[in-house]
């Protein structure tokens, strides 16, 4: 596979370091070999989960930049896509995973150990009403409906932060963002370009004024 990350870091104009390099396969080998126990993603082989999932995550970051901000939560993080994957490139970004549930919140902890980013990327057990702090930017990926949420999620984004939520197609989250209409904000939609998945994905950008 060592072809298709260097053809993915390519088309997303990435250098990764060595160190980030092998951060990134770790989690990958690791997220593959306790999937099918734990059903984290949907994904039966690694070249799907390059595809599908971290290459979506690496997608983002020629829109939110290589430098990241001081601090970032990935919310309902999950299998860790996309915060762990922001991590590694984030290198000076406190990442937070908010995860309710303990079995994937067990896997977020080793995952972020034994890739060696531990220092910087801490794991709340916890849903994310009942989260406490404040973060310059709040992720998320295939999560629920923004009517649900957005009131928690503008809760924890600092004021001028932003809310970067992964999406589908872009008459779906148009719809979404009608039904939610986030208050003391401004919104922006680009085109998360993964050419290696073939489905129409968005990035929302959610900026908190």
């Amino acid at each position: 596979m060592n072809r298709l990350w260097d053809e993915a870091f390519a088309a997303f104009g990435l250098n990764p370091t060595e160190t980030q390099r092998h951060q990134l396969e770790r989690y990958t080998s690791e997220l593959l070999a306790v999937n099918q126990k734990l059903n984290l993603v949907k994904a039966d082989d690694e070249e799907t989960l390059l595809r599908r999932h971290l290459f979506d995550a690496l997608a983002g970051l020629p829109v939110l930049g290589t430098a990241g901000p001081e601090t970032a939560a990935d919310v309902g993080s999950g299998c860790g896509i996309p915060g762990i994957p922001l991590a590694v490139f984030w290198t000076s970004t406190r990442m937070t995973l908010i995860e309710r549930s303990a079995k994937r919140a067990s896997f977020l902890r080793y995952a972020a150990a034994v890739c060696g980013l531990s220092d910087r990327v801490c794991v709340e057990n916890r849903d994310l009403k009942d989260s406490d702090r404040q973060f310059d930017c709040v992720t998320f990926r295939a999560f629920r409906q923004f009517d649900e949420f957005i009131a928690p999620l503008l809760t924890i984004t600092k004021a001028g932060g932003m809310i970067a939520a992964y999406k589908g197609t872009e008459a779906a989250l148009r719809h979404d963002l009608d039904a939610a209409r986030p208050n003391l904000s401004k919104t922006e939609i680009t085109i998360l370009d993964n050419p290696f998945y073939q489905a129409e994905r968005h990035l929302l950008l959610i900026r908190k004024i």
